[in-house]
């Protein structure tokens, strides 16, 4: 008996149709992952442009280094950074910056006032150690820096103040224990004398320490360690503090 196949569609042939009959299935490739978008930054940084932690993970930072300032060029250099950006200070964000960084104690910032007293307020409750350098100091800002209360430390270099008195009242509620000042105005010692009793360690640093400074510097009878670097003293201008 002959067995005939069905005729083949117009314009095709058997093996085609064969072809076209079974199921197609989609290439099987192996998806690449994704490139991180962020690398961890280390526990310490040093900056010349905010800019750059905003691709960093900032959650394992605890001391952060800001060179925001022309003075700061010897640091940039030791650290291989390149001048900050004309631009720096408008880009620098410290809510975002507390947001990013919870465990974040230690932070230096030289320029930038303007940023530093709008942004203060995120970081009050963390900050252990504080370095400002190159900014004027007024009654607002001295009163967000006193506010910080965890603060434990509190280095000024290279800052002016704006009316002494009021910045003395401000400081009032203040808590840090260890202070320095370098190249600091003489009313530095009114600030001090505001906070006077809770001063364990006193740090002084430049020729702006004079005797006349260091009178002052007798009603700080809480200060156990006192220290002077390139400040020219002699020992008759330590018989103000014995």
């Amino acid at each position: 008996t002959e067995i005939k196949g069905a005729e083949p569609s117009p314009g095709s042939t058997p093996l085609r149709d064969d072809l076209e009959a079974v199921p197609r299935r989609a290439p099987n490739y192996q998806a690449s992952p994704e490139p991180a978008r962020t690398r961890r930054a280390p526990h310490t940084l040093t900056v010349s442009n905010p800019r750059v932690l905003d691709d960093l993970d900032l959650g394992s930072l605890s001391k952060l280094e800001l060179t925001l300032h022309p003075e700061d060029t010897p640091t940039r250099l030791a650290a291989g950074l390149p001048p900050p950006p004309t631009d720096a200070c408008s880009a620098l964000d410290l809510w975002s910056l507390a947001e990013r960084a919870p465990g974040l104690t230690h932070l230096a910032i030289s320029g930038c006032g303007d940023r530093i007293r709008a942004g203060f307020g995120a970081l009050a409750g963390r900050i252990r150690h504080l370095r400002i350098s190159d900014m004027k100091i007024d009654p607002v800002l001295a009163g967000r820096i006193a506010e910080m209360p965890s603060l434990v430390e509190l280095s000024m270099s290279r800052v002016t103040m704006e009316n002494p008195s009021a910045i003395s009242l401000a400081f009032g509620p203040a808590s840090f224990s260890v202070v320095t000042f370098q190249d600091a105005p003489t009313h530095a010692m009114q600030m001090l004398r505001s906070v006077s009793p809770k001063i364990k360690q006193l740090r002084l640093e430049g020729a702006w320490v004079t005797a006349d400074a260091l009178r002052d510097l007798s009603i700080l009878h809480s200060v156990r360690t006192l220290a002077f670097v390139g400040t020219g003293i002699t020992n008759g201008g330590l018989s103000f503090v014995q």
